[in-house]
């Protein structure tokens, strides 16, 4: 199973989705909060097809601050050395001009200034309506695609990322801080993937050094529906559902801010069956077991001192154990 994943290693990287099928979902279709909250209609939608997109739902002025910190944290490679910030489409190389898709683990660690916004507040109050009030910010992530050689992101699906031996019940919140397009990179659903199980995924161009994983069997990129954003604008999906990025073919930068929530994720009597977790050979996931070993782990519990109550702990105790145990078999 392992070699069949990365067969034909790397020229899938390159060859690019036909989008020729491909719809566009139109500003009009838009869901809009009201007084701050999705509408009955809005849920219904992100139930039965596991992604919505929702018109205007950060200030401009949050976009702007947001945008100000996210660039100077990616210009000045925080993070690097503990494994939160990465290619995620290569190996890391020495020159971050050169990275084609860099991401940003938990930006808010390094700039608590983030999760005073108050887009911050209003997407946990989304969140909750519609994982309920034990929702929580799992982690959150800053994507920038650099102009001409920014990467596409392949069709995935988040829970492929996952730690197999628990069922998750996760939703992102993907604000795009610049405007977001078909030529800079947007992103596209597989509307009702959400139903889906968890397909067949692998390192993405079966390269086991990338970070980014590409689903490669059971599924019609012709059902594809693209959703171009303007600045404060989101897209919000489960973590079933199958989404896919372009690369960036214009001459701006693209930058995107994604908040992650869950609940408690379920420990499994049969773990999920996760091959290319076993494949993958990172340097961003080497930089981080380094930096973690030599005391960044008080670093972190530091980090999340405000932010962390004794379930969490918990929860967190439980998956590392579970962690543990399913690289021992």
């Amino acid at each position: 199973m392992s070699q069949a994943l990365l067969a034909n290693k790397s020229p899938s990287a390159t060859v690019l989705p036909d989008r020729s099928a491909w719809r566009t979902l139109a500003v009009e279709q838009h869901h809009r909060l009201v007084d701050g909250k999705l509408t009955d209609e809005s849920i219904a939608a992100f139930n039965r097809d596991g992604f919505i997109a929702i018109d205007q739902i950060a200030s401009p002025a949050d976009v702007e601050k947001l945008k100000k910190i996210l660039l100077h944290l990616h210009h000045t490679n925080v993070g690097f050395s503990e494994g939160a910030q990465f290619d995620a489409v290569g190996p890391d190389g020495d020159d971050p001009s050169q990275r084609r898709f860099p991401q940003i683990l938990n930006p808010r660690s390094f700039a608590p200034e983030i999760a005073e916004t108050d887009y911050h507040k209003v997407a946990m109050a989304v969140a909750r309506q519609v994982l309920g009030e034990n929702a929580r910010l799992k982690v959150d992530l800053s994507f920038f695609k650099p102009p001409h050689i920014g990467s596409d992101t392949a069709w995935h699906q988040d829970e492929s990322f996952a730690n197999p031996s628990f069922d998750h019940k996760d939703m992102t919140i993907w604000l795009a801080i610049t405007e977001a397009n078909a030529e800079n990179s947007c992103m596209s659903y597989i509307p009702g993937s959400n139903n889906y199980s968890i397909l067949p995924h692998r390192p993405q161009g079966g390269d086991p050094r990338v970070h980014a994983l590409e689903c490669i069997e059971g599924f019609n990129p012709d059902d594809a529906i693209e959703c171009p954003l303007q600045p404060g604008s989101c897209t919000m999906h489960t973590c079933r559902t199958l989404h896919y990025a372009g690369p960036n073919a214009s001459n701006h930068y693209r930058l995107a801010y994604a908040m992650v929530f869950d609940l408690p994720p379920v420990l499994r009597k049969v773990p999920h069956d996760f091959p290319w977790r076993a494949l993958q050979q990172t340097d961003r996931a080497e930089r981080e077991k380094k930096f973690r070993r030599q005391g960044g782990i008080l670093i972190h519990a530091w980090r999340d001192r405000h932010r962390i109550s004794l379930s969490v702990v918990i929860d967190k105790l439980r998956r590392a154990s579970s962690i543990w145990k399913f690289k021992q078999q």
